[in-house]
């Protein structure tokens, strides 16, 4: 855990004596504005102004850009008091009428800097609540209970009919890249389109089973292993009013499988047929086993045909419309997500009147802002600032397991790393359980293979033991000099998303490592919608990147990753693939007896294993800060949460 620095300074002045002289009395009004001010950095990034038991929090650039105000008021207050001291040198004005003066000057300057110090990048800043105020953070449940925190994605909660906050405040790493269900598959985008549409099935990820009073699928089956008959929620009714019938379910459904961007999710569908307002059936174009599952993702999304229609797909874009338990307000690029409670949604209309989601890329000022009430969850913490979430009693620590694994790819096409004793040697040389201990902090833990382990489909791998001498034996088989600074070895690149600090301590130590094989690395950070899209275009040589296995199941944390007709995009970003292991991955989604579909899956993950397309990282274990009165929230493993039961409490 990093140290929390505090470094305070305090201006303090008293009167000894009523009758102090003209010079004494200057120099007093002049540090009167700062009398009360108490200055506090925490952490080397967040300044704490306290003025008369106030206190504001303002990020340290926000107020090196504003500090010029108070000085330019600063001086022109000096430059004043200066003046009317001229003044009573030569009798123009007595003592007792400038000390009224620069009284005023001086509060009026107190005001100014407050106002100066506000940061208008954040929203308005609140006062702290006092240490007094603030209760111990204590769990919901009792100790025996506290397993049901973890029990599926959305459960039914009984939440009261009012709340004592009405406004949900998360902070995020990132902002969504697109907010159309069949728009880019990052999981900022899912995290904000979950609030916003249903989908015709919603899993308990526990059991991976179908939650039916999360979901718009009243009933179902399938007669055979392409075909899937659903009967759809009655009386459903999309933000704008209108109806929400199997249309809509058709036309969303044959958008997301048009869509390059969700093509691993939907791209099998073949057709929709609708019988009436609320039955029709689902074709996939081949035997489908995980399709039930598929239709869980956020991707499948239902939106309404008729305002795509009269809007076109910018205006859907834009404005998108769903009937999900929270409706499009604004989006601020940069800068938040605001959603607005639907008042007619068909399941339990929550008690929060508005979500607001902004994005904040530092996980330290994350924490911050739930410890200072500016915020109410603090996603993605990082692992240095978890202890000091444990400790903090204005904070209650949130922990779970995820479906989600980190991973540094290589793309194929690359110079140097189309060569399997290549990236087999790099394999040999990144020491992932390092990475978890001193990177991650031992939040989470580190992988042999593709999948994360509580992945239906799961088959262990032998390791990739570091093995420095092993590494240099590949390259060397490879016709390379290991040899560092002599001729022979060769130059890459490594890329990471630029607001992810552990993906770039985790690129330094790559450079550093392979430096010792003669291979120099570049490190370069990138903006995150930036990076998605020159990855997908195969710009790069070694990336970092994450997948998580939202649908619980071995096709969808294989098939996107893995397959050749998914190259770029849509996911297979190494560009690595080969005719062996399409068929594995093809047979292992269509057939529907679990047995031969462990089989199939064991052996697509040993190929890959194998031929090394990846670095293999970490599974992730996702912390997070909440408001210590908030309830009825879980964490999705899929990354997926769901602000709808959401309520708070009194202290």
């Amino acid at each position: 855990m990093a140290r929390q620095e505090k470094h305070s300074f305090n201006a303090r002045a008293t009167a000894k004596s009523r009758s102090l002289n003209d010079t004494k009395m200057t120099r007093f009004l002049v540090i009167l504005p700062y009398m009360f001010a108490n200055i506090t950095i925490h952490r080397g990034s967040q300044l704490q102004i306290e003025i008369i038991s106030t206190k504001f929090s303002i990020s340290i650039q926000s107020y090196c850009q504003q500090i010029a105000i108070v000085i330019i008021l600063h001086t022109i207050y000096v430059v004043r008091l200066h003046e009317y001291k001229s003044k009573i040198q030569k009798g123009k004005i007595k003592m007792k009428k400038f000390r009224i003066l620069a009284l005023v000057i001086a509060v009026v300057m107190m005001f100014a800097m407050v106002a100066a110090c506000t940061d208008d990048n954040q929203p308005a800043a609140t006062p702290e609540a006092t240490p007094e105020a603030t209760p111990e953070a204590t769990p919901e449940a009792p100790p025996e209970e506290e397993e049901d925190e973890e029990e599926g994605d959305s459960p039914i909660i009984d939440a009261p009919e009012e709340t004592v906050q009405d406004t949900l405040t998360v902070v995020v790493a990132a902002l969504p890249v697109d907010l159309l269900p069949w728009g880019q598959n990052d999981n900022p985008s899912a995290q904000v389109r979950k609030q916003i549409f249903d989908t015709l099935f919603v899993l308990d990820y526990n059991t991976f089973e179908v939650i039916p009073e999360l979901s718009l699928a009243v009933s179902w089956d399938q007669p055979d292993a392409r075909t899937t008959n659903v009967e759809i929620r009655q009386g459903v009714t999309f933000h704008d009013g209108t109806p929400l019938t199997a249309e809509d379910v058709k036309f969303s459904l044959e958008m997301s499988g048009n869509s390059d961007s969700v093509a691993a999710i939907l791209g099998m569908l073949d057709r929709v047929e609708v019988h009436d307002d609320y039955n029709l059936t689902i074709y996939t174009d081949e035997d489908f086993a995980p399709i039930i599952r598929h239709l869980s993702h956020t991707a499948s999304g239902i939106t309404s045909r008729a305002h795509y229609e009269a809007n076109g797909e910018d205006g859907l874009r834009d404005n998108p419309i769903g009937s999900g338990p929270f409706v499009f307000d604004m989006w601020a690029l940069g800068d938040r997500v605001e959603l607005t409670r639907n008042e007619n949604w068909w399941g339990n209309v929550p008690v929060l009147e508005r979500v607001i989601i902004r994005e904040v890329a530092a996980a330290d000022v994350r924490l911050l802002e739930v410890q200072t009430g500016t915020a109410d969850l603090a996603l993605d913490l990082a692992p240095a600032d978890v202890p000091m979430a444990e400790a903090s009693a204005d904070v209650e620590l949130l922990r779970r397991a995820t479906l989600s694994i980190g991973y540094i790819g290589f793309n194929v096409n690359a110079d140097h790393l189309d060569n399997p004793l290549v990236r087999q040697a790099i394999n040999y040389a990144i020491d992932s359980t390092a990475i978890v201990d001193h990177v991650f902090m031992g939040l989470g833990q580190a992988i042999d293979g593709p999948m994360a382990p509580n992945v239906w489909g799961f088959a262990p791998q032998e390791p990739f033991t570091p093995n420095m001498d092993r590494a240099r034996e590949l390259l060397e088989e490879a016709g390379y000099n290991t040899t560092p600074g002599e001729e022979g070895g060769f130059s890459t690149s490594i890329w990471y998303n630029d607001n992810n600090a552990q993906r770039g301590q985790i690129s330094e130590m790559v450079q550093f490592t392979l430096a010792q094989l003669n291979i120099d690395v570049d490190v370069r950070g990138m903006e995150w919608g930036q990076y998605l899209a020159d990855t997908g275009e195969g710009l790069h040589d070694m990336f970092i990147l994450g997948w998580v296995g939202v649908t619980g199941d071995a096709d969808y944390s294989l098939f996107p990753l893995f397959h050749t007709s998914l190259f770029g995009d849509a996911g297979n970003r190494t560009f690595w693939g080969t005719a062996e292991l399409d068929e594995l991955l093809e047979r292992g989604r269509s057939e529907v007896e679990p047995a031969v579909r462990l089989e199939i899956y064991a052996e697509a993950q040993e190929i890959i294993r194998n031929e090394a397309p990846w670095v293999f990282l970490n599974q992730t274990e996702m912390a997070i800060a909440a408001n210590p009165n908030l309830r009825g929230f879980v964490i999705n493993p899929a990354l997926h949460h769901s602000y709808a039961p959401i309520f708070f409490v009194a202290e």
